[in-house]
């Protein structure tokens, strides 16, 4: 069985092998990208599952529940899958365009987002102490509470 993390890795590994290399193409940072955000958001699914919570929505919509938990680092870290979210989309549907915006440099932005899934996990982590992750998981509910809607009846997948 695979770990989320594996994926994070993997990205790493992939980006910095295109950063040795002089000619690294579109589709490989575009990979990269993608690992990075599955990576993130796995990390965040095992996360919210070990809590237990009644969260029946598509696996891209959980960094809501992070982003809104009431939590400083799990705050960070969803609105950091949320970003992550955006570039995956733009990496993997609009081939059109550039891959990174206002002429960056598309092997950084494929860096930065590796790294930006790296410090998901790293917000995450500290969020498993019992502590924290009770203080998450109520504030979660409170958020369920006050936006019903987010109690979507969708099928994970």
């Amino acid at each position: 069985m695979i770990r989320p993390a594996e994926f994070i890795d993997i990205a790493a590994k992939l980006a910095a092998k295109l950063a040795a290399r002089p000619q690294a193409t579109e589709a490989e940072l575009r990979t990269a990208i993608g690992r990075a955000y599955y990576g993130a958001i796995h990390l965040a699914k095992q996360f919210l599952d070990s809590l237990s919570l009644p969260l029946k929505v598509s696996i891209h919509e959980l960094h809501r529940y992070l982003s809104n938990s009431g939590n400083a680092r799990a705050r960070l870290a969803g609105d950091g899958i949320a970003h992550l979210q955006t570039q995956r989309i733009r990496a993997d549907y609009q081939l059109d365009q550039p891959l990174a915006r206002h002429g960056a440099d598309p092997l950084m932005h494929a860096r930065m987002c590796v790294e930006s899934a790296k410090n998901v996990e790293s917000l995450l982590a500290p969020c498993t102490v019992a502590q924290a992750a009770d203080e998450i998981k109520t504030g979660i509910a409170e958020f369920l509470k006050r936006d019903p809607k987010h109690r979507a009846s969708r099928s994970p997948n």
